[in-house]
Parts: structure tokens; C-alpha cells; sequence
């Protein structure tokens, strides 16, 4: 990989590429001429032959499109056939139909507006699964889910992303996901743990490309008050300071756009493990001005805000974990009695606030302990929760 570019030839030997038929043609014929036949050329490039000394591999080129990417660089290496002049079709994994990009765009540019996109993406409110390695994105906002399905395609070629409307989620390929980890070098599994870093190449590129990356970034996980924009990750505690937040901050920078933090807000353990929330703060008139000429925002809610508290003087408000939220109060209270339960997503809908906001609401009322899980997260299913006592009612 380099600058953000990733080819073919970057990717893992056992990826199946599907080449078109006259390409096949033109480099088996190339390999049999070099080598005097077939036979010759599987010893060459030290491919197997079977028991009665058929080159098979070999000979699958003649009358199959898809084969493995380590046949196709042995045969290239061999040969010296032009890289260039490869057509290839499609990329795949071995067995999974739906698991392949049609009309790869090769070589894949991440140094764009869509490609930082999709970087993004993975970082804040997506990831990579640890064990299948499959690209997924969270947001209850359509037009965020939208963009980043369309920046995929524009990225990769043509996929099939599984959309489920239910829990707003959106599956990509786990092709995808290979190409991220081994071309891209990022990291798999959960963020608290493993403190990913942003791509060293986004810090040398371009301004739109940096103003794409900190708009998802902020859509994702960023929070607008009525004095300033904040951005607030969690990590598992350790020496290491928050990579993700130090990268915005060193970007926003870069765009002439001051910052505070990262600073550490909160404290909680999940189980043995300590966790530790900071955030990194925008304030005063001139630096959110800025941001939304140069970066702004694509969720509604968001961008509404916006432009709402630019048109009146900023207020020095800011909330305060050490008291109690009425408003949020009573939204439990009301949601408990009519439900038996309630849920950060019915929280974040009653109150207008994002699903972020929710979160750090309800870490709050539970490190309180004035409200408890009832039923844990499963599968697709939310985490109910329940106020502790009755005297909340």
C-alpha cells in the first residue's frame, strides 16, 4: 500500500480474481511457451500435478475465469507478463457467491473524499468483526448509512452490502474487510481495546479529503451543544493516550481549527476491566464558524443545530454530570410506567439528542446507580433498562 492505494497484488495469495477469458488465454500461452509445455511450467512455478502427472492447476486456466491470486503472480513472475494488461473481472473469497466486488476499481484509492470516507467509517461508528472479518456501520440515520454504502461502491466497485432497516445496520463483504485489514493495515475487533490509529497517508492529503474524514467522524460520534462541538471516545485504560482523538485534534489543526483535550470525563468498569471516556472540545464563535464552512455536518439533526447557534450569541451551558437531568428523569419515569423499560435509542428520540448524547446519559445514571440493566444487549436486540428504585417513580 502507498499514499492510500492499495493493487491486486497488495492482497493475500488465497483471494480468488476472475479474469477474462482472452487474458487467461494470453498468459497460459505465454508460460507454455517459455517453459516448452505444461507439464513444465506447473514444475516451474512449483504448482502440484496429479498422481499421473496432470498439471491441473494449470490447465483450469484453460477452461475457468476464476482461480487463485498466487497462481496468477507465479505465471506473471514466470513470465514477465505485463501487470498492466490484466483484466480483471471480479475478486472473491472461495465458496461465498455474494462475497466478491464485480468490476473491481483497481487499484483501490482510499486518497479521496470516498475513500477516507470508508476509513472513517470503520473507525467511529463501524468496524471490522475480529473473526470474519466483515466490514459493518451502525448509524440510525438513513442519509449517513446511504453515504457510506455509496462512498463503498464508488471505493471497492460493485457489492452487496445486507442492509437491515431494523436495527439500522448495514453488513459490507467480507472481501472488503480483507482488503482493509491486510491492504489498509487496520485494525479488527473492538476499539476500546485495541486503540486504532488514523491512516499515517489522511495527515498528507489533501484539505477536502481531511474535511471528509472529520465530517463522518463528527456525524458518527459528535455532539453539538449550545456553546460548542464535542467528539467523546472510550478506550480501555492504559499508558497510551487516545489515538483516534489526538489524530482529530492534529487534523482540525491542520485546518486552522482549534480544539481542547483530549481530556478524560469519565470512569466506569466492565467487569475488572477500568474504561476511561475523553473528549475533545470545539468552542467559541470563530472555531465553530470555522468548522462549518470547512468540514460542517451531513445529519440533519446536526446540521440543524448548527445553524442555530450561530445565529444567536453562544451561551457559556454546558452539562453537568453532577446533577441530576429532570428532563431525562422524566422521560425514564414515564417510559418505565407505560413499558416496564426503556432503552438509550427511546431516550435519544424523546430528548432530540443523538444516539452518542444517550450513551453518555445513560453511563452517567448507571455509574449513579440510579438506573440498571434489566435485560443485556443480544444479537440485534438493545439493552433494556429499568430505574433501581421505586422511589424514581
Amino acid at each position: 500500500m502507498k499514499d492510500g492505494i492499495i493493487d491486486v497484488w497488495d492482497l493475500p495469495d488465497n483471494i480468488r480474481v476472475t479474469l477474462e477469458a482472452d487474458c487467461c488465454s494470453d498468459v497460459l500461452r505465454n508460460g507454455r511457451k517459455k517453459s516448452g509445455s505444461f507439464i513444465k511450467l506447473a514444475k516451474d512455478i512449483k504448482e502440484p500435478l496429479s498422481k499421473k502427472g496432470y498439471p491441473y492447476t494449470i490447465m483450469k486456466l484453460r477452461y475457468e475465469k476464476r482461480h487463485k491470486l498466487s497462481l496468477i503472480k507465479k505465471l506473471i513472475k514466470f513470465t514477465r507478463y505485463n501487470k498492466k494488461k490484466i483484466q480483471i473481472e471480479s475478486i472473491s473469497i472461495y465458496g461465498r457467491k455474494r462475497e466478491r466486488i464485480l468490476k473491481p476499481k483497481l487499484p483501490f484509492n482510499f486518497n479521496c473524499p470516498e475513500g477516507v470516507r470508508v476509513i472513517s467509517s470503520i473507525l467511529f461508528d463501524g468496524g471490522i468483526k475480529n473473526r470474519s472479518l466483515t466490514p459493518t456501520y451502525w448509524n440510525t440515520q438513513e442519509v449517513l448509512r446511504e453515504k457510506v454504502v455509496e462512498s463503498f461502491n464508488k471505493v471497492f466497485g460493485e457489492i452487496d452490502s445486507k442492509r437491515n432497516k431494523k436495527n439500522e445496520n448495514v453488513t459490507f463483504p467480507k472481501i472488503c474487510g480483507i482488503i482493509l485489514v491486510n491492504g489498509m493495515k487496520m485494525i479488527r475487533g473492538r476499539k476500546v481495546e485495541n486503540n486504532p490509529k488514523i491512516p499515517e497517508f489522511i495527515f498528507k492529503t489533501s484539505d477536502v479529503c481531511k474535511s471528509a474524514f472529520l465530517q463522518q467522524a463528527f456525524d458518527d460520534d459528535g455532539t453539538i451543544s449550545k456553546d460548542s462541538i464535542t467528539i467523546s471516545l472510550t478506550k480501555n485504560e492504559s499508558n497510551e493516550e487516545h489515538n483516534l482523538l489526538c489524530g482529530i485534534k492534529k487534523m482540525l489543526k491542520e485546518l486552522n481549527i482549534e480544539s481542547h483535550g483530549p481530556r478524560k470525563i469519565k470512569e466506569y468498569y466492565v467487569g475488572y476491566q477500568k474504561r476511561i471516556t475523553y473528549i475533545l472540545t470545539i468552542t467559541n464563535r470563530e472555531n465553530i464558524e470555522k468548522f462549518k464552512e470547512k468540514i460542517s455536518f451531513l445529519h440533519p439533526r446536526k446540521k440543524k443545530r448548527i445553524k442555530e447557534i450561530l445565529s444567536k450569541p453562544l451561551k457559556e451551558r454546558h452539562f453537568s454530570w453532577g446533577t441530576v437531568n429532570e428532563e431525562v428523569m422524566k422521560i425514564m419515569r414515564e417510559c418505565q410506567k407505560k413499558y416496564g423499560y426503556f432503552t438509550r435509542k427511546m431516550i435519544a428520540k424523546k430528548i432530540n439528542r443523538s444516539f452518542n448524547r444517550s450513551q453518555q446519559l445513560v453511563a452517567y445514571f448507571l455509574e449513579k446507580g440510579t438506573i440498571k440493566i434489566k435485560e443485556p444487549y443480544s444479537g440485534n436486540k438493545e439493552a433494556k433498562l429499568c430505574l433501581v428504585n421505586s422511589k424514581y417513580y
